[in-house]
């Protein structure tokens, strides 16, 4: 099942490879903000703690919370001000430079291990051809892979950039 999920990710990827018009130093791509992270390469602005986590002012505390597709869906809808899923693409550039395919070298402080050695999380994009299977990425390992709606894995909103 991987192989034949992993090869439409060679394509996605391809996208976000070529959507930056120019690069920014790793050192200055993100910008920790109170709750948010905002990604000046993707002009994206993530939550900085997994769903069902807090910041405190210093790190990330609780745990957290596993979620459906569907409880994930309930989540965006409760949080409003523009916070949706992200995309197979957004969620994987937080794994991997859009701009040089290389680790993405920040640190969010949030991800750990949720057991068996992997921190899965979810994005909005359904695997094409397959009913209620959507893509994800394990943000420690930085493996694609998809599952089916119904399975819990963690969760990370994503909102465009207000121009500052």
């Amino acid at each position: 099942m991987k192989t034949i999920l992993t090869l439409p990710l060679l394509f996605l990827s391809f996208n976000l490879l070529a959507a930056p018009a120019s690069c920014i130093a790793e050192a200055k791509r993100f910008t920790f903000h109170n709750e948010s992270i905002i990604d000046h390469q993707t002009n994206l602005t993530w939550r900085r703690c997994s769903e069902g986590m807090m910041w405190n002012g210093k790190t990330c505390i609780g745990e957290s919370t596993l979620m459906t597709q569907a409880e994930a869906t309930e989540r965006v809808i409760e949080s409003g001000e523009h916070w949706r899923l992200p995309t197979i693409d957004e969620l994987y550039s937080l794994f991997t430079n859009p701009c040089t395919g290389e680790p993405t070298r920040h640190t969010l402080s949030d991800i750990r291990d949720m057991g068996e050695n992997s921190a899965p999380y979810w994005s909005s994009t359904q695997v094409e051809d397959i009913q209620n299977f959507y893509y994800y990425v394990d943000l420690l390992h930085g493996y694609v892979d998809a599952h089916s709606g119904g399975f819990s894995l963690a969760v990370r909103l994503v909102r465009e950039s207000k121009p500052i």
